[in-house]
């Protein structure tokens, strides 16, 4: 048998070559190459497989965009992910889901339903919205907005108790401004049970994504529920204008109908190229250090939890500065639980308690504070030393945050 035709490799006379073995022996030049099969950092989530969950635990009767009474800028469940539905239509629980795992993972995020108060959501304007959001800075490798966009692969495993068609969204928004949305849908083919899925996402030559810098460039939107006027407009299969009635048409099924409902996902991977990858793994380490640079969080262990180096006083102020495992995506908002679990400790091991927290805005600007945090503490009385701010309060209840979340 010749295996070469005319001096060159005749691929046709190879077949266990196969599909992709043929198109790697026949690009031109390693950015075909690399087109075909992607090397080396592909993923572009953040905690896909869900192992950082920096909050831990589980939030029960949320009922307004993942709020559960506490200011925690509606983020609950693992790190970098959350729900959007609106206000007091729905009761859900929140988790990182350990029991029963997709096959080569070990956490999921899961939602469940503990009750409904609105119509029939096939019927009604109501939804559930798994999203996770990208700034322009996460968006440079795709070069959204140019000829040389690249087309990309979404993966995930996902389970639900209600089988058939669901949607995902893709919203996108640039510098120069041009929003634009593209839907693709995926079936469900059991019930309760782990499925993988592949989702083919073409180039967006419109957008410059990378143009928003800190800002969010892009949503991806997985419907867990929707009503008609999310599904009663046209499928987008490229990249299109907004319209809101279009955002999840095609996904006709709702996952959380009944009491006891869950949905789940996990292994989220999405990727330059037309080939999907085997999901990249990262250690804990680099995948805390992602998710750091959008929140860090200090919780409560019982005892005391030390958050900050001593910091100078003057009077009723004193000022500790919090270093950064990592910069913020942004100036953060600061939050804590519980004023009363947070303590000054001067240097002698005496406590008094703050009046209240805020940044320390004399002289620190926001490119300042995305390195290290400088806190103004009050107290009714004078600081007699400097102080440490310390943490004490019930284990794994209060905390001490900063956040800069999309």
């Amino acid at each position: 048998m010749a295996f070469f035709k005319s001096g060159k490799l005749d691929q046709d006379q190879i077949p266990y070559f196969g599909e992709y073995g043929r198109r790697i022996v026949g690009a031109e030049n390693p950015e075909d190459m690399y087109n075909i099969y992607p090397t080396g950092r592909r993923n572009l989530i953040h905690n896909g497989s869900m192992i950082v969950n920096q909050k831990f635990e589980e939030a029960t009767g949320v009922v307004n965009y993942g709020t559960t009474g506490v200011t925690d800028d509606h983020k609950e469940g693992p790190d970098r992910h959350h729900l959007e539905f609106p206000a007091n239509r729905y009761s859900l629980t929140i988790r990182r889901g350990t029991t029963n795992p997709a096959p080569g993972f070990e956490h999921y995020f899961e939602t469940e339903l503990e009750s409904a108060t609105s119509a029939d959501p096939d019927t009604s304007n109501d939804y559930i919205w798994f999203v996770h959001k990208l700034t322009g800075d996460d968006m440079t490798s795709l070069m959204y907005g140019n000829p040389q966009a690249k087309s990309t692969i979404l993966s995930f495993w996902v389970r639900s108790k209600h089988p058939g068609e669901y949607a995902v969204n893709f919203y996108a928004a640039g510098t120069p401004s041009a929003t634009r949305i593209v839907t693709r849908t995926y079936t469900i083919g059991a019930s309760d049970r782990w499925e993988k899925k592949t989702i083919r996402v073409p180039p967006n030559y419109e957008t410059n994504c990378a143009g928003r810098g800190s800002s969010t460039s892009i949503w991806i939107q997985w419907g867990i529920n929707n009503g008609a006027s999310r599904t009663g407009g046209q499928q987008h299969p490229g990249w299109s204008g907004y319209n809101i009635v279009d955002y999840m048409e095609g996904g006709r099924s709702n996952a959380l109908t009944t009491a006891g409902d869950t949905w789940a996902i996990t292994g989220i991977q999405w990727e330059a190229g037309d080939t999907p990858t085997p999901f990249e793994y990262r250690s804990y380490a680099e995948e805390l250090l992602n998710c750091q640079r959008f929140l860090y969080r200090i919780n409560s262990i019982g005892g005391a939890s030390r958050l900050a180096l001593s910091g100078n006083y003057s009077g009723s102020n004193a000022y500790p500065t919090l270093f950064l495992p990592v910069p913020l995506n942004s100036a953060p908002t600061l939050l804590y639980s519980n004023l009363s679990a947070l303590k000054a400790e001067n240097l002698t091991g005496g406590e008094v308690s703050p009046t209240s927290l805020s940044a320390n805005t004399n002289g620190q600007a926001g490119a300042d504070i995305i390195n290290n945090y400088t806190i103004l503490v009050t107290r009714s009385g004078s600081f007699t030393q400097p102080i440490n701010l310390i943490l004490r309060g019930t284990a794994g209840t209060d905390y001490f945050q900063l956040s800069s979340e999309l």
